[in-house]
């Protein structure tokens, strides 16, 4: 169910100051040290709204006209076949943008929120007019909207004709680059990752009983491990290997703080005890 950000009340223009992805999103050149007011910024967007897992935040073929920003929690973005089909072509952290889409056009695609999601939401007509006053906006604007272009294309060969070990370990390594951006994926690091078996293979188009093994088999191989919305990276190395992935495509993360949190390295068994306040996820059978 969709509600209100409960913390921002009525005065839901006013929390620009507080956001806590302000400073490496869109909206990083407002504000503070940074180069542009916020004031106009605060009167552009709407109240913020929270949206528990599994909510829809739009559905495939609507035509609303906003733009989004990800303050909290956990979005997927997935195109729906006729035959109940799903393909995840994205999983979105705090301070992504999303849902743009050209004038007059229906959306392709659908979002909905994997963990409790915070979302922030433009009118498409109030962002153009922060675009046209304030290129410094403008700029940054369009430089998400490339460096989102240039890690799909580059993830859209392996995932398409990759064999499922590199379409996994793909996605894996995708997201341990933003969570621990701007640092380096240590060996070892212990990253909350709420997401089942089941979303991996909407996102890889395999089946979830395929992810299972092939979870197992890297799991065996020290390269990861990943169950209970828990990953490991053993062997950042060898998983970059199997990705296939082109180190400078990291740099394009390098300004601000992926969307999990890094937890000490510990015992997998004390985790669950570690992190009481993890987002609820549905369960899946363990790799």
């Amino acid at each position: 169910m969709l509600k209100l950000d409960v913390g921002v009340g009525n005065q839901g223009r006013r929390q620009c100051a507080y956001c806590v992805v302000r400073q490496n999103g869109l909206c990083s050149v407002f504000g503070d040290d940074a180069e542009l007011d916020a004031s106009g910024l605060e009167a552009a967007h709407m109240p913020v709204r929270v949206f528990n897992p599994g909510d829809c935040i739009y559905s495939q073929g609507e035509g609303s006209d906003l733009v989004f920003n990800l303050v909290s929690g956990w979005v997927g973005l997935h195109q729906d076949m006729s035959d109940g089909r799903r393909q995840i072509s994205q999983f979105l952290l705090p301070g992504a943008l999303f849902g743009v889409k050209p004038k007059g056009a229906r959306r392709s695609h659908g979002a909905t929120a994997i963990t409790t999601a915070s979302v922030c939401a433009i009118p498409t007509v109030r962002l153009d007019e922060l675009r046209r006053d304030h290129p410094a906006f403008n700029e940054q604007f369009i430089w998400m909207l490339q460096r989102e272009n240039h890690v799909s294309q580059e993830a859209l060969t392996i995932i398409g004709q990759g064999a499922s070990p590199e379409r996994v370990a793909r996605v894996l390594w995708d997201l341990a680059v933003r969570i621990c951006a701007p640092r380096a994926i240590a060996r070892g690091a212990v990253l909350k990752a709420p997401l089942t078996q089941r979303l991996i293979a909407e996102a890889t188009g395999l089946t979830a009983i395929h992810v299972n093994r092939v979870v197992r088999r890297l799991r065996e191989q020290q390269v990861v491990d990943f169950h209970d919305g828990v990953m490991t990276i053993e062997d950042p190395d060898r998983l970059a290997a199997l990705a296939d992935a082109n180190p400078e495509s990291a740099s394009c993360w390098d300004f601000g703080s992926g969307g999990g949190t890094e937890l000490p390295t510990m015992a997998p068994q004390n985790l669950k005890a570690a992190t009481p306040h993890d987002p609820p996820v549905a369960r899946e059978t363990r790799a």
